[in-house]
């Protein structure tokens, strides 16, 4: 349930795009002008909805027939706001999940996801990427890995590679790529990933840069280190992951940027890898180096003591990440 938990909390960040792609609220009649449901029926995985709109057919699937109404009114939604005209081609169960073709307007983008609606939404979110800014993408191929599965999302000529522990997870990453090239001109991609004591590390490869993270879970790594290329973008500051090592109560990671290293602790591999950004994100705006130099157990607690030009400022906390969050508050 934890991981479940976190699987759902880190999806919610992932998009870098401010694209209004909701499922869940049926678009207004003035959206949809002579719009009707054709045709419903049971498919493997879920339902199909035919929504005829002036001599289109948008046809959806989805886990529920509640949920393929939607997404066929949402495709008509799309159609209405952008032009673009998408119908469900076809779509088959994978191993981990389902795989959605949707055509529009002579290409097809085809999604992966854990399940049919999620699948469904994908490969609407990618037809929107694509009615947005002009960028085609479509999943070209998935795989499973150990912790769980690799999307490899062909875009006009590049391969934007993401993982997560599920299809939806490692879709959406990939996706977040796409949107960054987008947003930045940065192109990245997932080169590698493997698992390590206390989670996994992911290599994201970015025009030259190397911006490898390390967390608890795939999906965190694999934002980890898009996060760390964009940090890159918006600061210049090239950061990867050097090195991580079990403590007393946790983890420390070792966080390389240029010439200094960030190191932080934190109780999971994951807050240990944030905690160094975020010190990463300080040089950045500040000028003012720090790094971990060491901590203790406590009554009651931790205490981290944080290196900062000179000086050291200590903190307590309840957890090894809290004493370390309050010791970068003093800095």
């Amino acid at each position: 349930m934890k991981r479940a938990v976190l699987s759902r909390a880190v999806a919610a960040v992932l998009c870098v795009a401010a694209v209004w792609l909701s499922v869940a609220t049926a678009p207004s009649a003035s959206a949809t002008p002579g719009c009707s449901v054709s045709n419903s029926s049971p498919v493997t995985g879920g339902y199909a909805v035919d929504l005829y709109c002036d001599g289109y057919y948008h046809r959806a699937v989805a886990s529920t027939l509640g949920e393929a109404n939607a997404e066929a009114y949402a495709l008509a939604q799309l159609s209405a706001n952008t032009g673009k005209k998408c119908s469900s081609s076809s779509h088959r169960w994978i191993t981990g999940g389902y795989v959605v073709d949707l055509y529009c307007d002579g290409y097809y983008h085809t999604a992966a996801a854990a399940n049919l609606t999620l699948a469904s939404y994908e490969a609407r979110a990618l037809a929107a990427l694509s009615a947005a800014t002009g960028k085609k993408c479509t999943g070209s191929s998935q795989r499973s890995i150990s912790g769980g599965y690799v999307i490899d999302l062909y875009c006009d000529g590049y391969y934007h590679t993401a993982a997560g522990d599920t299809l939806t997870d490692a879709t959406a990453e990939s996706r977040a790529l796409a949107q960054l090239a987008v947003n930045t001109g940065k192109k990245c991609t997932g080169s590698s990933q493997r698992s390590i004591s206390g989670g996994y590390v992911v290599d994201l490869y970015c025009d030259g840069h190397y911006h490898t993270a390390a967390a608890t879970y795939l999906t965190t790594a694999s934002y980890e280190a898009r996060a760390l290329a964009i940090l890159g973008v918006t600061t210049g500051k090239e950061c990867t992951y050097a090195s991580q090592r079990s403590v007393t109560g946790g983890y420390v990671v070792d966080l390389y940027c240029g010439g200094d290293y960030h190191s932080a602790a934190g109780t999971t591999l994951t807050e240990a890898m944030v905690e160094s950004r975020a010190l990463a994100q300080l040089a950045a705006n500040t000028g003012k180096r720090c790094t971990y130099a060491s901590h203790r157990a406590v009554s009651g607690g931790y205490s981290v003591d944080l290196y900062c030009a000179g000086v050291y400022h200590t903190a307590v906390g309840s957890t090894v990440t809290d004493a370390s969050r309050w010791a970068r508050a003093l800095a």
